[in-house]
């Protein structure tokens, strides 16, 4: 039996939890920890592993469909994109804090 997918969720997150779940496994595609063509667990298996509804794994699976991050493959399942978005895989870091200039006198 596979091994539960484990994520990091955002705790502060501040929006629905199936986005969360999304940006969680959008950012282990970008860290390099789940490669194209990797198979997600099953919505049943990932809900019961993260202690949540299984439509709110589901709606979060829908979302990354939507963008292009997996795929799904009747009777086999869902996976990581073979094409990923563009743009998406480069991570940028946030930019420097920018400190008031104080007058010269």
């Amino acid at each position: 039996m596979r091994e539960p997918l484990a994520l990091e969720i955002d705790p502060g997150h501040g929006g629905p939890l199936f986005l969360a779940i999304a940006e969680a496994i959008t950012l282990d595609i970008t860290r390099g920890r789940l490669r194209p063509g990797a198979r997600l667990p099953g919505t049943r298996a990932l809900a019961r592993a993260l202690g949540v509804h299984r439509n709110t794994v589901d709606a979060a699976y829908q979302e990354l469909l939507t963008q292009g991050w997996l795929q799904a493959e009747p009777a086999r399942g869902t996976f990581v994109a073979q094409d990923l978005p563009q743009g998406m895989l480069v991570r940028r870091p946030a930019p420097a804090p920018v400190e008031p200039v104080a007058p010269r006198a």
